[in-house]
């Protein structure tokens, strides 16, 4: 779907946001009735768990009441996870488009093996290409975000939501 003015579309900053703050043990959700943006940590579905089976101990009620929500109504839509955002690809992809043979060949060697992010963080800046894989990544997540947003039919706009 096209960007749209709609109050309830979702802000695609709050999609790239929380693409940013997935991982294992976090889930991003989307309101389809609210355009809401949620972020939940999986324990909030474990106190659920407890909560129902009277032995309730996760502190955060709030996060609970929103992983019951999600669970019992189908207005909400799960954002893709981490493996399927991989970030890996996405350096690789990256280094694939640096014109720069050595350069190009330095990036794509600090992407090989165990601590790969962080030698590939430390050859984007030793390269000075950290701005141009900023740029490369934040177009790369927001294309995926359109794509995610359009494939499952959300009004989206490129405007944060207002704050109440």
């Amino acid at each position: 779907m096209p960007e749209s003015n709609e109050p309830n579309a979702v802000s695609l900053p709050e999609v790239m946001d929380a693409f940013d703050m997935l991982g294992d043990e976090i889930s991003g959700y989307v309101n389809r009735k609210t355009g809401e943006v949620f972020i939940l940590h999986h324990d909030a579905f474990a106190g659920l768990q407890e909560l129902e089976s009277g032995s309730y101990g996760y502190p955060d009620e709030a996060m609970v009441a929103l992983a019951k929500e999600i669970d019992i109504c189908d207005s909400y839509k799960v954002l893709p996870d981490k493996f399927e955002i991989h970030e890996w690809q996405i350096m690789k992809d990256f280094c694939e488009t640096v014109d720069d043979e050595s350069e190009r060949d330095q990036l794509l060697d600090a992407i090989s093996g165990k601590g790969a992010f962080g030698r590939f963080k430390s050859a984007a800046y030793r390269l000075d290409r950290q701005d141009d894989w900023f740029a490369f990544r934040h177009t790369t997540l927001e294309n995926m975000a359109i794509q995610w947003l359009d494939t499952h039919q959300f009004n989206w706009t490129r405007s944060p939501r207002p704050t109440t």
